[in-house]
């Protein structure tokens, strides 16, 4: 049967214009868009697990007189442009593709998967699965379990890279089926402009058997191009709109999408005889990591011998499995990288404590438990929503237990920053958790160096005096028990409001300095790290930016209205760096 291009007429319903939805969605990211989308269905496709699949992406430079159908086609898009010609957007984008289509070459781009089932009932009418879900099931996918959502929306990335929007299809695949179809998302015009009514087209073709619309075994163009010997699936994109860096643009998304799976042997991919696998992995990381961004520090976790394995069977559906790396020294990304079960990226889950250094991997290991938190993926597979999901409360009880479940893990971290500790039992019972997270009472909580009445560590009349345009302060007192003067040097040429408050820098020639024989008394907050140890033990870690002789410690747990609360300690063990002279239940003299 010789083969030919037919688009089918729309039977006088929906005209299609340019700004196609499924396609519009990958513009401005054609490239990064292809990678994760080609090597994510290639993926699902796996026939032995005991491999890895191999994903092949390698461009051509052709005579544009090889494109099948070529001279059909060039007429469809001429029908085209007469019918649009009055509308800018679809006019210029035509009038482009045909320059594009009649010049002498241009660029076509092989994508062939190995180690794939192909694609399975090509001569059928089955929209469940295989060819057909692919080539004419519109807006969805109906693939379930822990495949990934293959041939949904992402099945139109490859026509965003093609000027002409023309993709072909072949298969060989587990069946010994072999078939071969093109395919043009493209947009309505009328076969025949007197009768546009009975003849406009709904904007799609397809190329092959026109009746029915089927594929064909062979198209000899394509086989020209390069033979399919191996079970498996190729897609060719003609009019491909090649960039100039569009190789390292690939590879950047294949690693920054796929490094678990191509560490993991799971993927191997060849870009333009340039093979990305295990052994090869540390050379591209390398090359591209001031790219990366965070893939290069999850990729110290693949590599790493000293990390940290959390593990749990989450609801008998199967086991998370968190790895850390955690260094106070380093600064890490404080991002936990959440992956699927062939390894492929999902997204990153952050707002983690900022005290705490770590960069971390989770792993959901187990079809059942991939499969319940695949229903939550959003379209581009990139989020979870839980709203998504048939049964919402599950749901929302299910996320929120796994992010629990990983922030405990990050939480308990025992590597901290340098600084003095103070073991505060009883503390943890004083900490409301009710509908808040963790790191945000970290970040409320004040320490500050305090008076003390009965010491009478700070107390001082103020006299103010002026000396030239500039006034300045003298603080004549009780210091520490000392009968000292103390000077404070004012910034302005005005009198302070404000007698009471005696914060300052310590800069002799700055601003808010108060001097005496006892040294320097400040009131300072502090950052501190506060991490539960057991039920009712807190560990407290902070270091003073300056030298403090004496002072106290009270801590205040602040509210989301803004009230403050001082809490209650039952008992304090002091780790290092102080001397206690004495703790009530509120505060702590040192």
């Amino acid at each position: 049967m010789q083969s030919k291009w037919n688009f089918p007429y729309n039977g006088c319903g929906l005209v299609r214009g340019l700004s196609d939805a499924g396609i519009e969605t990958f513009n401005g990211t054609e490239i990064k868009s292809l990678a994760r989308e080609i090597c994510q269905n290639s993926l699902d496709a796996i026939n032995d697990n005991s491999k890895a699949v191999k994903v092949e992406f390698e461009i051509y430079n052709i005579n544009n007189s090889y494109i099948p159908g070529y001279l059909e086609y060039k007429d469809k898009i001429k029908k085209a442009i007469f019918y649009w010609k009055n509308n800018k957007k679809e006019s210029n984008y035509l009038n482009n593709a045909k320059i594009m289509l009649e010049s002498p070459e241009n660029y076509v781009l092989r994508i062939s998967d190995y180690n794939t089932t192909g694609l399975k009932n090509p001569y059928s009418d089955d929209i469940q699965d295989g060819w057909n879900l692919l080539t004419k099931v519109d807006g969805g996918s109906t693939k379930s379990g822990t495949k990934g959502g293959s041939f949904g929306i992402g099945k139109n990335a490859p026509f965003s890279n093609s000027y002409y929007r023309l993709v072909f299809y072949r298969t060989l695949n587990i069946d010994n089926q072999i078939a071969s179809q093109g395919i043009s998302r493209f947009v309505s015009f009328p076969e025949n402009i007197n009768d546009v009514k009975n003849t406009m087209t709904m904007g799609i073709g397809y190329y092959g058997n026109p009746d029915g619309n089927y594929p064909i075994e062979k198209i000899e163009e394509l086989e020209k191009i390069k033979e399919r010997t191996e079970i498996g699936t190729d897609v060719f994109i003609f009019g491909f709109n090649k960039t100039e860096k569009w190789e390292s643009e690939l590879i950047i998304e294949i690693l920054e999408n796929f490094i678990v799976s191509i560490y993991k042997e799971k993927l191997c991919i060849i870009v333009n005889n340039k093979k990305i696998e295990k052994n090869s992995l540390n050379f591209f990381v390398e090359k591209y990591k001031n790219k990366l961004k965070n893939t290069y520090n999850y990729y110290r976790i693949l590599e790493s011998d000293e990390i940290k394995i959390f593990e749990t069977d989450f609801k008998g559906l199967g086991i998370l499995r968190l790895k850390v790396i955690n260094n106070q020294k380093e600064k890490l990304n404080r991002k936990v990288l959440i992956t699927r079960n062939s390894g492929m990226k999902l997204f990153e889950k952050d707002r983690f404590s900022s005290y705490i250094s770590f960069t971390a991997i989770l792993e959901l290991e187990g079809d059942d438990l991939n499969a319940y938190f695949r229903q939550m993926e959003n379209p581009e597979h990139n989020n979870w929503i839980t709203g998504r999901c048939e049964n919402k409360k599950q749901a929302k009880e299910y996320y929120k237990a796994l992010f629990n479940w990983v922030k405990s893990q990050i939480l308990s971290l025992e590597e901290y920053s340098t600084g003095d500790e103070l073991l505060v039992e009883g503390l943890s019972d004083n900490l409301q958790m009710e509908n808040k997270e963790l790191e945000n009472n970290i970040n409320k909580i004040i320490i500050e160096e305090i008076p003390i009445k009965k010491e009478k560590i700070l107390s001082a009349i103020v006299e103010e005096t002026k000396k030239g345009n500039i006034y300045e302060a003298n603080y004549k007192g009780d210091l520490s028990q000392g009968n000292n003067v103390a000077v404070r040097k004012l910034s302005g040429t005005r009198k302070r409001k404000s007698k009471d408050s005696l914060t300052g820098n310590v800069n002799e020639n700055g601003k808010n300095i108060i001097k005496g024989n006892k040294g320097l008394f400040i009131k300072q907050n502090l950052k501190i790290r506060l991490i539960k140890i057991f039920d009712n033990v807190i560990r407290i870690t902070f270091t003073s930016p300056k030298d403090i002789k004496m002072g106290a410690i009270e801590l205040v747990a602040v509210g989301e209205n803004g009230k403050q609360n001082k809490l209650y300690i039952l008992n304090l063990e002091m780790v290092s760096g102080f001397q206690v002279v004495r703790c009530n239940k509120y505060s702590v003299l040192f």
